[in-house]
Order: C-alpha cells, then sequence, then structure tokens
C-alpha cells in the first residue's frame, strides 16, 4: 500500500527485513521503525514490526501494530476503519471483478486481498496468544472472507475452538480446511481429535486412519487412535497402536501409560506393571502411573475393583509420597521427607495427613513457625482436628519459651572464641569474638541479661548489645562458622528442646 513512501522508508523497510531474516530482531525493529517514522502510512512496515513482536512474544504490541496496518489498508479502499470489513471486501470484490479494468490493478487487488486475509490471520494468532479467544475465531473469520482457500486460518479458527471446548464448530472448521487442502494428515488428525472429544468415536478412528494413510510415520496419531479404541473396548487394537507410537518415539511416557493401562484390561498386570514404571521413569510426576501401577500390582495378589476417576487417580498419587514421606521421617531424612509432603499437597492441596506429617518434620528441623503454619491450616479444614489443636498449643509454648538462644563457640579455623546466637532455633548467627574464652563468655552473658531486663521487646535488646560489643577491648573480627559448626549448635538446641 505504501506506493508514495519516500525511497529512505523503503530501504529501512527491506533492511529490518533483511535483520529479520537473520533473526536479528532488535535491529529489525530498529530498521522498521525507522521507516515507520519517515512515512507513517506505511502498512507493510507495521505488519512486519507486528510480526517480529509475535515472534518475540510481545502479543499486545505486535495486536497494536496489526491494528494500525489493518486501518490503513481500509482507508486505501474508502473506508472508515480497519473494522469496515465488509465494504473493504466489496471494494476489492468490485476491482477484481471488473475485468475492464487494467490487469495491473486486478492484479494488486488480489494481492492485497490475499495480504488482508495473511494480516488478519496474523492479528488471530496474536490475540489467541493474548488469551482473547472470540477476538482470535472473528479474525480467523475474516481471513478467510478476504481468501476463502487460506486453509490455515480454519486450522487455527478449529484450535481455538478445540481449546474452548466447542467441538462442533472445531470439526466445521477442520472440515472446510479439508475442502483446501484434502490431503493434509495434520488437518485430518486435528478433525479426529476433535470427533473423539465430541464421543463420536467411530468418526475419529475413520480420521486417524486417513492421517496415517497420507502419514504412516506420525506417533502422536498411533497413539490418539490408541485411546479411541480404549473408549470402544478394543484393547488388542489398542496395545498394537501404541507398540507403533513407542517404536516411533521410545520418549514418549504417554505412550506407554496407555499401552499399560490396555495390558492391565486383557490381564497382563505384569507387563502393566513394567510400562507403568517405565513411563515414570520418563516422567516421575507422571500421577496416573502410580494409581494404575498400585492397582496391577493388586490385581496380581487378588481381585481389585478399578476406580478410574481423575481424583482417585491424584488421591492415590498424594498417598505414594505421603507414605514415603512418612518414611523418611522415621529413618531421619526430614528434609527428604517435606520435599514428598510438597508434592502430596501439589497434587491434593487440602490433604490433611500430608499437612500434619510435614509439621512433625518441620518441629524436627527445629522450624516451629513452619510447623505452626501448617497446623493452623489443619483447623482452617477441620477445627475438631484435636491432635492438630494439643499439637499447635504445644509448639506455641516451645516457640515463644525459646525465642533467643545464646552459646559461645570455638572457630575451627580461627580458634577464637565467637559468641552466637539463634532465632527460634535458627538463623546461627556470631556477633563477637576473642581471643579469650572468658571475655567471650561475659558478652554472652551480657546478651542474656539483656533479654532477661526487656522480655516484650527481645530484638531491640539484642540489637542494642550487638552496637556494643564491636567497641569492647578484644574484640575481634567476626569469621563465619563452617557448616558442620552450625549443625553442632542446632543438635545441641535440639537436645535443649
Amino acid at each position: 500500500m505504501a506506493r508514495a513512501c519516500p525511497d529512505r522508508a523503503r530501504v529501512n523497510y527491506f533492511l529490518g527485513l533483511a535483520y529479520a531474516e537473520c533473526q536479528n530482531y532488535p535491529q529489525a525493529l530498529e530498521s522498521l521503525r525507522e521507516a515507520v517514522t519517515i512515512c507513517s502510512d506505511y502498512p507493510e512496515a507495521l505488519y512486519q514490526r507486528g510480526l517480529i513482536y509475535f515472534a518475540l512474544g510481545n502479543f499486545q504490541f505486535a495486536i497494536a501494530d496489526f491494528n494500525y496496518a489493518l486501518h490503513l489498508y481500509s482507508q486505501f479502499y474508502g473506508g472508515t476503519g480497519f473494522d469496515t470489513v465488509g465494504s473493504t471486501i466489496d471494494t476489492i470484490e468490485g476491482i477484481v471483478g471488473d475485468f475492464c479494468s487494467p490487469l495491473s490493478e486486478r492484479q494488486q487487488a488480489l494481492q492485497d486481498r490475499v495480504a488482508l486475509a495473511k494480516l488478519h490471520n496474523d492479528r488471530g494468532l496474536a490475540h489467541e496468544k493474548w488469551g482473547d479467544s472470540e477476538a482470535a475465531v472473528a479474525d480467523f473469520n475474516r481471513a478467510v472472507r478476504y481468501d476463502p482457500d487460506f486453509a490455515a486460518a480454519y486450522v487455527h479458527c478449529g484450535n481455538v475452538y478445540y481449546e474452548c471446548g466447542n467441538y462442533d464448530a472445531a470439526i466445521d472448521s477442520f472440515g472446510c480446511a479439508l475442502v483446501v487442502a484434502p490431503d493434509s494428515s495434520a488437518i485430518v488428525y486435528r478433525r479426529g481429535l476433535a470427533r473423539a472429544a465430541r464421543g463420536r468415536a467411530t468418526e475419529a478412528i475413520a480420521d486417524f486412519n486417513h492421517s496415517i494413510a497420507l502419514n504412516p510415520d506420525c506417533a502422536k496419531v498411533y497413539l490418539h487412535r490408541g485411546i479411541t479404541h480404549m473408549q470402544t473396548g478394543n484393547w488388542i487394537e489398542a496395545v498394537a497402536d501404541y507398540e507403533r507410537a513407542i517404536w516411533l518415539d521410545p520418549e514418549s511416557e504417554c505412550a506407554y501409560l496407555q499401552r499399560g493401562l490396555a495390558y492391565h484390561e486383557l490381564g497382563d498386570f505384569e507387563g502393566a506393571i513394567a510400562d507403568y514404571n517405565r513411563s515414570l521413569e520418563l516422567n516421575p510426576d507422571l500421577y496416573h502411573a502410580f494409581e494404575s501401577r498400585e492397582r496391577a500390582h493388586k490385581s496380581l495378589e487378588a481381585s481389585w475393583e478399578p476406580v478410574p476417576t481423575p481424583d482417585d487417580f491424584k488421591s492415590v498419587a498424594a498417598k505414594a509420597y505421603l507414605y514415603r514421606g512418612i518414611e523418611s521421617i522415621r529413618i531421619g531424612n526430614q528434609r527428604g521427607a517435606i520435599a514428598d509432603f510438597d508434592h502430596a499437597l501439589a497434587i491434593v492441596p487440602d490433604n490433611v495427613e500430608a499437612l500434619y506429617n510435614r509439621s512433625i518434620a518441620y518441629n524436627k528441623l527445629n522450624d516451629c513457625e513452619a510447623a505452626i503454619a501448617d497446623l493452623r491450616r489443619i483447623l482452617q479444614l477441620h477445627p475438631d482436628f484435636g491432635n492438630a489443636a494439643d499439637r499447635m498449643f504445644q509448639l506455641q509454648l516451645e516457640f515463644n519459651s525459646h525465642k533467643f538462644r545464646f552459646g559461645t563457640i570455638l572457630h575451627p579455623i580461627s580458634r577464637h572464641w565467637q559468641v552466637w546466637f539463634a532465632l527460634h532455633g535458627r538463623y546461627v548467627t556470631c556477633v563477637f569474638a576473642s581471643g579469650e574464652r572468658s571475655l567471650a563468655e561475659s558478652v554472652r552473658g551480657q546478651l542474656e541479661t539483656a533479654l532477661d531486663a526487656r522480655e516484650l521487646d527481645a530484638a531491640r535488646a539484642i540489637v542494642e548489645v550487638i552496637g556494643n560489643v564491636e567497641s569492647i577491648d578484644g574484640s575481634l573480627p567476626v569469621d563465619p562458622l563452617p557448616d558442620n559448626s552450625v549443625e553442632q549448635i542446632e543438635r545441641r538446641m535440639r537436645r535443649f528442646a
């Protein structure tokens, strides 16, 4: 459209394209910005800059540039704004349909029509990424009004409908795309997914068959055909599809999990367990595999009624982390236990057992604050949970009575006596050092005396003493304690508690 732009603007425009081709996006943006500065009515430059913003993930800026480029296009065709799509299309179709017009004018109108379709399609993608599904669908529909043979726009529209759960509209959009591109295995596959999600298993399998005929080496098509076979109870056909998917993609944890489920239904529990183990090796957080593996183990021992709801899958996975966390507490691995309880709570946030046991692990690490927070959460969920109330009361007493603790320690490297204090049994901090143990003990005594004198404002008492100790004759630089010395102090405090 920028037929009247100065040569300098066009040079910057093509320079921007060259930089973009080399993925030098900062220079590309600068060149395109210069082109737009020189010639503000330059829709091609705005469009290309929008594409670069899109590639960089700045979708809001991309939409702004696409908006203005469309505004300029519509002004060229006599519209009053970039939303006057109907009149713009009519104007272009009038030029294209007027065979008395010069050939160059008709060709230019056709090119502009395709350009407008691309621009609407790209703005639709930006709207989709920005989270505005409604605006995205509107743009994709405008794109195919400009160019009815624009298969990608139909597909993008179908994808948005699919993600929004409007499977009938998705099926229709993918069908329109297949009218334009009947030999696209990817589009046939997408329509198969939508049909499967809609519960039309027979039609979905037909689409997957067609997609495989067009492209026999796509693992995900076999995977989803297998899943659809399982929905109709065709376990043997499902296993065959999963085996093909694994052969094409040996790292597909989903294919191993699904094949394990099919083996389970066929009574091959050992094969199912092997597949569940492999899926967990590939993805340790695949909680469906925990539940399925437990069912398979129990089926080897006795009859077991499957409970295939997502909530039950989550419950069993949370239990697996919970039980491992409890065992970790027993062997003294408190941090490992906390990590397992964290996993359990990520799956089931209101898991009271995980909260209670995590509070025990926190307490063993002398982290009373975190332990009390977990107990308080339990009482919010279950006010009648007596153990939590009693335990929280006990911890609060300990927490308040042992707010500050003091001591002296011989630094293992400098061999100086250092005075330390800890808040709530943690945050071991040294505040004074001396070559004379008696002087260090005197400073420790000052800390203790200051705390006794100002019980209600202990923190201020500690700050005042720390501010004075550096001026004491015989004061030496305070060196950080090695980790093993800090652990020694923490063990001493745990024995004291």
